[in-house]
């Protein structure tokens, strides 16, 4: 849902737009369109009764809380969309989710999110890693359209996060704690900003193409792995890496997106106990996943129904090579690329003022999990198969003449995350 006040440069070019002068210019809003707005929107209410029915459902499975790293698109309408959002890219966060997008907008941008995520706890503990996410500030950007070229500027926090020891008690996990390397280390702590610039460029009517390049700066925390509670260290890092985009519309209400996202390499300085423990020190790094997906969206005939699908391609088995390094090889670790499925859906109640929509979406986050083969590992799984972890996302936004405020939430059994974004437009 976006609002625009002129006309775009091109026939197809505000395929997910709402006009809201040609909104007031209706016969306004009255309780006889709003029923039927109601009516037509049964279909999405449907859906979202059933999503809140399956959430609770979700949430009473026991299951244990590995290892597990996700990253996530910005922006609250890409969350409430289930992350389905490549297809799309009408706002600001394009930039990050699909560069080629920038071209929609029609009046320079400035977009804020926070966001806010934390860990479900269980009654009883699992004795498995949590991760707990750092809260505040996670995207800005400021977008300036021209005619057929847009270019953007934007910060994205990629990964903020705490990461748990196992809770471990008894003789066993003493005597298991005992046998772990002591010169070996694991990964406690990853804060990562990137700083982007992107453009885009209309190369016709239905065919649009993006490209980025982001500045990361991370710090990366290890602890020893045979102490959970002794003090660990801190590495610092930047890396320069690329982003692409490509936007297609093959017809007036179908509209296809693909993506690449290239991801940064953070150093894991000299590992080793000091001086070395007796052996070369050795200069390890961490690779963060690359990504790559693509997606479709249709807009009903009214354009008040939007439906958008993506799937997406993490390379995770990157991070492997950097924390079997800083193990020190005494643990065999294995981490599997995933396949990711968004799906999402969108209805805007476009004779109300200020417009109003409701979203509702889900995605699949499948097994991912980090694995040491080790009995005695510092990222100990679990036997059981895992399929995956589901989360079902709501949303709302309203969007007025200068100004889109969108809120959502993503919830799964393991974590929920709420997200606010605002959207002001010159």
């Amino acid at each position: 849902m976006r609002n625009a006040d002129e006309a775009s440069t091109g026939p197809k070019a505000a395929f997910f737009r709402v006009s809201i002068p040609a909104v007031k210019r209706g016969a306004g809003p009255h309780s006889s369109a709003l029923r039927a707005s109601l009516r037509r929107s049964a279909p999405l209410l449907a859906l979202l009764a059933f999503a809140l029915a399956g959430a609770p459902a979700a949430r009473s499975e026991d299951a244990p809380r590995p290892f597990v790293l996700t990253f996530s698109n910005p922006g609250a309408r890409s969350l409430a969309f289930g992350g389905a959002f490549a297809p799309l890219a009408d706002d600001a966060t394009a930039a990050y989710a699909n560069p080629a997008g920038l071209v929609q907008l029609l009046r320079p941008e400035v977009s804020v999110e926070l966001r806010v995520s934390g860990a479900l706890e269980d009654d009883d503990a699992t004795g498995d890693p949590t991760v707990k996410r750092a809260n505040g500030l996670s995207y800005f950007s400021a977008v300036y359209p021209l005619r057929r070229f847009s270019l953007a500027l934007y910060g994205h926090q990629l990964a903020g996060i705490d990461i748990e020891p196992p809770g471990e008690e008894g003789p066993e996990a003493v005597a298991r704690t005992a046998r772990r390397a002591a010169a070996g280390e694991r990964l406690s702590g990853l804060d990562v900003w990137r700083l982007g610039v992107s453009a885009a460029f209309r190369l016709r009517d239905d065919l649009s193409v993006g490209l980025g390049a982001s500045y990361f700066d991370g710090n990366v925390e290890l602890a020893p792995s045979d102490d959970p509670d002794a003090a660990g260290r801190s590495v610092s890092s930047n890396d320069w890496t690329l982003n692409t985009g490509v936007l297609w519309q093959p017809a007036e209400q179908l509209r296809l997106g693909a993506f690449y996202r290239q991801g940064p390499t953070l150093s894991l300085g000299r590992l080793g106990a000091t001086p070395c423990a007796g052996r070369e020190c050795v200069e390890a790094s961490l690779r963060l996943p690359d990504t790559f997906g693509a997606g479709a969206a249709l807009r009903s005939a009214g354009g008040g129904l939007t439906v958008a699908f993506e799937w997406d391609r993490v390379r995770y088995s990157s991070l492997v090579a950097g924390l079997s390094a800083a193990a020190l090889g005494a643990d065999r670790l294995s981490l599997s690329d995933a396949n990711e499925f968004h799906v999402g859906a969108e209805y805007a109640f476009l004779r109300l003022d200020p417009v109003l929509a409701v979203r509702v979406g889900g995605w699949l986050d499948p097994d991912h999990r980090l694995c040491g083969a080790a009995a005695d590992s510092a990222y100990r799984c679990e036997t059981d198969v895992r399929s995956g972890e589901g989360h079902v996302t709501l949303g709302f936004g309203m969007a007025f003449k200068r100004f889109q405020l969108d809120l959502a939430v993503d919830g799964s059994r393991a974590e929920v995350t709420t997200s606010i974004s605002g959207i002001f437009s010159f």
